[in-house]
């Protein structure tokens, strides 16, 4: 999910990048977002990949420009620990929810590794029906606050390196995977659970890491908000980094002009530039332009303002 906030007036910090937040428990994503835009006041800020509030971890904020760069990070891989609690079924698919079956049956670690295996590559995946996937027009979380009875169809899901870290006692054990775009733990976790015949749910989540973007440098909420600006912008990350996947090129100063009035030019720098590649022009050290590719032209698709 893409949140953007925009702030009208003159009083507003022009800072463009990322800030690589870790993210605490008991928030969501959003009120994250709304206490950092106090606290900097940013012409412009916004999130990708929304976290529970329960969740914790790397939560990438775009401010600025950088905004621009969120949907080319959507598609990036995403990395999780989590700890499963065997033994209940619960309507949200976490601890917080209301309990709907349960199991005296605690799988061995064994039968744990081996059920993995069936999580490993290309999955379908039910959505959780506390997720933000839409049901005629409404997220599937408001109807389900409603009251009203609502069905998800499953999705494909490309999860990869699926492992124990430590069995932690009968009931829960800790795992660590990575996934694809649209992909749910607690789902995973629910999943899991039935597989083994014991039910099962999501106690902890954190995302390690979010494309490049890796926890470890990544700064707490609360510390954040206990510096200065001048710090704040000491820490923000070039708005390039959301979009590293891609290919990019530092293109001459008549082409820079020709992009600057949305003119497209031909590709005379890297051949090998596909129709439908969608690449980065910078310009003296700076991102100018995101292009795609048409034969031989390059087309500009999304501009970046910095001067």
């Amino acid at each position: 999910m893409i949140k953007r906030i925009r702030h009208r007036g003159t009083n507003k910090n022009p800072i463009n990048g990322w800030l690589i937040i870790d993210k605490p428990a008991g928030l969501t994503s959003n009120k994250v977002i709304q206490r950092i835009k106090n606290h900097i006041k940013p012409k412009k800020i916004g999130h990708a990949g929304t976290l529970d509030p329960d969740a914790t971890g790397v939560l990438p904020v775009a401010m600025g420009e950088a905004t621009k760069v969120i949907p080319y990070l959507m598609s990036q891989k995403k990395t999780y620990v989590s700890t499963i609690k065997f033994g209940i079924k619960t309507d949200t698919d976490d601890v917080s929810g209301k309990i709907l079956k349960r199991s005296n049956y605690r799988p061995t670690e064994r039968e744990i590794s081996e059920a993995l295996k069936y999580f490993s590559g290309q999955i379908y995946q039910k959505p959780p029906i506390v997720s933000a996937v839409k049901v005629n027009g409404f997220r599937a979380y408001k109807l389900f606050h409603l009251g009203q009875n609502i069905s998800l169809k499953s999705r494909k899901l490309l999860v990869s390196n699926i492992k124990i870290i430590s069995r932690i006692d009968a009931e829960r054990c800790s795992i660590s995977f990575a996934c694809g775009k649209g992909g749910y733990v607690r789902s995973i976790a629910r999943d899991i659970g039935d597989f083994l015949g014991c039910f099962g749910c999501v106690e902890t989540l954190t995302r390690t890491s979010y494309g490049h973007f890796e926890i470890e440098n990544s700064i707490k909420l609360e510390n954040l908000l206990n510096i200065s600006l001048e710090e704040v912008k000491n820490l923000t990350l070039g708005m390039e980094k959301g979009f590293s996947h891609l290919k990019y090129f530092e293109c001459l100063r008549e082409d820079y002009k020709k992009l600057e009035n949305g003119i497209p030019i031909k590709n005379i720098y890297d051949q090998t530039i596909k129709t439908e590649d969608e690449v980065v022009a910078f310009f003296e050290g700076r991102p100018i332009c995101i292009l795609s590719c048409k034969n031989t032209l390059l087309k500009p698709k999304r501009k970046f303002n910095l001067d």
